[in-house]
Parts: structure tokens; C-alpha cells; sequence
């Protein structure tokens, strides 16, 4: 039987760490001086990396791991700031779509764009149909959500900025959580037609955590996210 080729991206280590204890077989390659993990697990084969946080970072590094693994499906895993009322510390979001937070090309040049989405792109970039179907017929906890998430090169921590934005320009998304990468990962994912997913679980609520709650609950939710992957890729065929 073919392994399918699961590629797992995370921003910092202690989102990654969950995985690197699953993987049998495990090996390491460094391309262009960044480190791959390479492992089995179940009939899968999981390459694993941590990109740094940020955009670019995300972006970069995705790039590379999509030129080199060609995986057949991508999962970004990780942390997030929570910002839907609805949402407790250490709940998971799985992202139905992510749009940018911090683009505008809102000008007269541009009066077709809305504010979030560049020029000869969508507003948002969109998690594999397929996957995302199957993994909302499994029988998850309560405190799974799906929506929308938000990224941009800032840790949030001003809800009435965020409630702002969310209210002019994303009304219509759904818009649950805040992040620093996956919508860049997800628009290199949109531009090598690369499939993927992006799980995140809670580690603060945006205006309502103070630091000692980031460092408390960030290492547990990074956790979360990856006992819900891993549900994932037991149960579901991808």
C-alpha cells in the first residue's frame, strides 16, 4: 500500500513537540539550513518542521517543504488567540477558510478589492473541501469550532481593534480566532495546489488573557491540536 505523505507545520516548538513522540522510523534531513523530520506514523508518512513565527517565515518555509515532499496533504498545527465570544481558553478551531488581517488595497487603483485580499487573489484561501467534510462527520468534542481565522504580523491582545476590523471588513467570515501564519501558509498551499488543513486550539482570549495565561495555557492547547490531528489521521482516509 502507497504511505500517503503528510506534511505537518508548526511555528514554534512547543506546537511541534506532540508530534515528534508519535513518529516511528525517525530520521532528519536539513535543506538550505532548515530541518525536516521525517518519521511513520499509522500508514502515513508525517514530515514535520517548525517555520518560526510570522508570514514570511510560514510562507518560506512551506514553500520549500511542498518543492521538496510533495505531500498529499498539509496540516498547519498550532496555537491561536481566541476572539469569538463563543470561545474558551483551550478550545479547537478548525479553519473553514483564513483571510489576511493586515492587507489593504482598498484604494481608487483598486475598487474591486476588498480590504484583507491582494490583487489576482481571493479574499480567502479555503481548507480542502474534501478533508474538512469528512473530518466534520466525525464524532468530535463540543469544544471543536469551525470558521473562519484571521491572520497578521501581530500577537493580538486589543479586542476592541480586532472587533473593529472584524466588523468593517469581515462580517459575513465567521471570523473565531487570530493568528500569525496560517494564511500565508494556506495561500502557498493555494498557489502549488497543494491540499490542506489547519488546526488550532485556544491558548488566550483576546482581551481577556494577560501574559501568565499565554504561558500557562499556550503548552496545553499546542497539545490539543495535536491529540485532534492525530484523531484525524486515524480515523479519516485522506
Amino acid at each position: 500500500m502507497k504511505q500517503n505523505i503528510i506534511a505537518i507545520i508548526c511555528a514554534m516548538d512547543l506546537e511541534l513537540d506532540g508530534y515528534k513522540k508519535i513518529l516511528s522510523n525517525l530520521s532528519s534531513e536539513v535543506i538550505i539550513g532548515h530541518e525536516f523530520l521525517i518519521g511513520d506514523y499509522l500508514n502515513n508518512k508525517l514530515v514535520i518542521t517548525k517555520c518560526g513565527i510570522g508570514k514570511v517565515n510560514a510562507a518560506a518555509i512551506t514553500l520549500l517543504m511542498i518543492e521538496h515532499y510533495n505531500p498529499d496533504l498539509l496540516i498547519n498545527s498550532g496555537i491561536a488567540g481566541g476572539y469569538a465570544r463563543c470561545l474558551k481558553t483551550l478550545d479547537v478551531v478548525i479553519a473553514e477558510k483564513v483571510v489576511y488581517s493586515d492587507v489593504d488595497m482598498t484604494t481608487d487603483a483598486f475598487t474591486n478589492l476588498r480590504y484583507g485580499q491582494l490583487q489576482d487573489f481571493p479574499l480567502t484561501f479555503d481548507s480542502n473541501k474534501q478533508i474538512l467534510d469528512k473530518v466534520k462527520k466525525l464524532k468530535l468534542n463540543n469544544n471543536i469550532y469551525f470558521g473562519t481565522i484571521m491572520t497578521g504580523d501581530q500577537f493580538v491582545t486589543d479586542y476592541d481593534k480586532t472587533d473593529n476590523i472584524v466588523s468593517n471588513y469581515f462580517g459575513d467570515l465567521n471570523v473565531l480566532a487570530c493568528d500569525m501564519e496560517s494564511c500565508a501558509i494556506a495561500h502557498v498551499c493555494y498557489l502549488t495546489n497543494t491540499r490542506f488543513i489547519i488546526v488550532r486550539s485556544i491558548s488566550d482570549l483576546i482581551g481577556s488573557s494577560d501574559a501568565f495565561d499565554y504561558q500557562t495555557f499556550a503548552p496545553v492547547a499546542a497539545s490539543n491540536a495535536t491529540q485532534i490531528v492525530n484523531y484525524i489521521l486515524k480515523e479519516i482516509e485522506i
